[in-house]
């Protein structure tokens, strides 16, 4: 069981990669080094008219680097109890809105079909509650069951991801985690291709829209940029801590970076000045999509050094 007095590091990736986020918290709880998660972080998706930077929860290999078998699991509660305690994690699928821990304002997307994703480590039977850990929340508590399943997704039972550590964990030379996460970032840039050309597609056409369709999504995606530049300035700062760069490339890595994070910056301010200036919005909309293009070459131009280096590496 787990004292109340502990307080397990949360770690909070951005408000729209809660499954991630989820993941580096399990392996944060358990004592191993989430950052080499972090190295193959670098992803995008255009997913109900909104840019994000994260994947399906259920495609991350965790046992490669972790040794962590993992199970998709549609159960009930006593399924769930057998899937947290020792060596086991649970990862469930929930609503935000209905879990009493989570702040109104923070309840963003659900209405778009955005489910929401928090950590089951334990199950306490004298309370029938599970402790859990919510790193978009910064909750960490118990919640009884009852309330647990109000929250789920599902109209009977839970829907969850279950982890489960090894008894000796994996120990894998760092050079080798970077060689296979530069290889996961370049493999995925296709994918990414596609999500900003499908946003660049709708940039074009928002002043065929009605004005409060248009609204909403550069309202949704200026949000949703602001997790991407969060998550991405995260990933590079693993990155330059586990010392995997080599020092004479690091300062074209570095500015390369900073240069992406300016794109990105960048077109978030055009999204608000289309917003406040529609009357200009046929220039506007010019200046995103360009510089939707130019983010994404950057990118590219990025994870593809990046590889090349992690293959020397490795």
């Amino acid at each position: 069981m787990i004292s109340d007095t502990q307080q397990p590091i949360l770690v909070n990736l951005s408000a729209m990669m809660c499954a991630e986020s989820c993941i580096l918290t399990s392996l944060n709880y358990r004592g191993l080094d989430y950052r080499y998660f972090m190295l193959e972080c670098w992803s995008l998706l255009y997913e109900s008219s909104l840019i994000l930077a994260g994947k399906n929860i259920t495609r991350y290999d965790l046992d490669a680097v972790y040794g962590i078998q993992t199970l998709e699991v549609n159960g009930g509660i006593a399924r769930l109890i057998e899937a947290v305690g020792n060596l086991k994690i649970s990862i469930v699928s929930t609503l935000s809105s209905k879990l009493d821990f989570f702040p109104d304002y923070q309840i963003t997307f659900e209405s778009e079909g955005f489910k929401h994703q928090l950590v089951v480590v334990d199950y306490d039977h004298h309370l029938d509650a599970f402790h859990v850990l919510d790193p978009i929340a910064n909750y960490s508590g118990k919640i009884k069951s009852a309330d647990l399943l109000r929250a789920s997704t599902e109209e009977t039972g839970f829907r969850f991801l279950e982890l489960e550590f090894p008894q000796n964990p994996k120990v894998i030379p760092v050079c080798e985690i970077f060689s296979r996460a530069t290889m996961i970032n370049i493999n995925r840039m296709g994918i990414n291709a596609e999500s900003v050309k499908a946003m660049r597609l709708d940039v074009r056409s928002l002043a065929m829209w009605d004005e409060r369709k248009r609204n909403q999504w550069l309202e949704q995606n200026n949000l949703t940029i602001a997790t991407i530049i969060k998550a991405r300035q995260m990933v590079w700062n693993c990155y330059v801590e586990l010392n995997v760069l080599p020092e004479c490339n690091y300062p074209l890595l570095n500015e390369s970076f900073h240069r992406i994070i300016g794109e990105w910056t960048s077109i978030n301010f055009f999204l608000l000045k289309y917003k406040h200036q529609q009357q200009s919005g046929a220039k506007h909309a010019h200046t995103i999509d360009s510089k939707l293009e130019h983010v994404f070459l950057a990118e590219k131009s990025f994870i593809e050094l990046l590889y090349a280096l992690g293959q020397t590496a490795g």
